[in-house]
């Protein structure tokens, strides 16, 4: 499907330039695993925080000299409380469901639209999109992106057995720059978003989803790295609220909540809440019997 007023060179360049850094974003969306040929190097920040999501900050290996890199890397990981599916057409379809658009978007995301549709095909989708961010402060202003976005269903290597693969989708966004849609100077500083977006995996739990969000921007202008860095901790927060939204509206038959077998004991020491429901662990709960998911071994 070619994208009604996008000429045909454009098209098939921005296609291909969106397919190859959906495969940079695999090769850099798990952050636990520090052995998986990632070129970028994360660092968690702290504890998981609201909705259980652990933020990272990245560091990008195949940069010499850090004083001249632009990029600021974070990256944030949560637990979703469903099937593959079912969160992959729901993040495939944000269109089509304006409440859960803005919970994702809020309160990061001011505006967003699509620009031009190249390619749609059930949970595959390739198109042109514009949006502008709300920067942590007022001393930064605010920044817009044009990009393309790639969505496709994909197979992600497994970490638990060498070899094999597991279930993904991707979603990824990479900055643009096309002659049909200027900087809007007056209002936002355009920046820059390369190879970032969601990854989604299967794990071995049943309607358990791991939901990932890299981010790896340049502010251009005026961009102090603190102020980066707040703004981009709040964007990769949305997989948070993406995990919410799905703990508070299933349908009845499924608030069940499933049980989690962590791979890591030490996580799980160090945490101070459940890592399916979030509930705090307390007196009447130790580190391994949650209230509402009973035993999580």
């Amino acid at each position: 499907m070619q994208a009604a007023g996008l000429p045909p060179q454009y098209a098939a360049e921005l296609t291909k330039l969106a397919k190859v850094n959906t495969k940079v974003l695999l090769a850099c969306s798990n952050p636990r695993n520090s052995n998986a040929g990632s070129p970028i190097q994360w660092t968690p920040l702290g504890k998981p925080v609201d909705g259980g999501v652990q933020l990272y900050t990245g560091n990008d290996s195949s940069i010499h000299d850090k004083s001249q890199s632009a990029l600021n890397l974070v990256c944030g990981v949560v637990y979703v409380q469903a099937p593959l599916h079912e969160v992959s057409h729901a993040l495939g379809n944000l269109t089509t469901n304006p409440y859960l658009k803005r919970v994702v978007d809020d309160p990061v995301v001011i505006d967003s639209r699509t620009l031009y549709d190249m390619d749609k095909r059930d949970r595959r989708a390739t198109r042109i999109q514009w949006m502008s961010i709300r920067s942590a402060s007022a001393l930064m202003q605010h920044r817009d992106f044009v990009v393309v976005q790639h969505q496709d269903e994909v197979a992600i290597p497994s970490t638990s057995s060498r070899g094999s693969t597991v279930r993904g989708w991707v979603s990824c966004i990479h900055s643009v720059n096309l002659p049909m849609v200027p900087p809007f100077t007056q209002t936002y500083l355009r920046g820059g978003v390369y190879a970032s977006g969601f990854v989604l995996r299967e794990t071995n739990q049943r309607r358990i989803t791991e939901a990932v969000v890299v981010l790896k921007v340049d502010f251009k202008g005026y961009a102090p790295r603190l102020l980066c860095t707040g703004t981009l901790k709040a964007w990769a927060m949305c997989v948070g609220r993406v995990a919410k939204y799905f703990r508070t509206h299933r349908s009845a038959d499924n608030l069940h909540l499933p049980r989690v077998h962590l791979d890591d004991a030490h996580q799980l020491a160090g945490n101070g809440r459940c890592w399916v429901c979030h509930d705090r662990f307390g007196v009447h709960s130790d580190k391994h019997s949650c209230r509402k998911c009973h035993k999580v071994q």
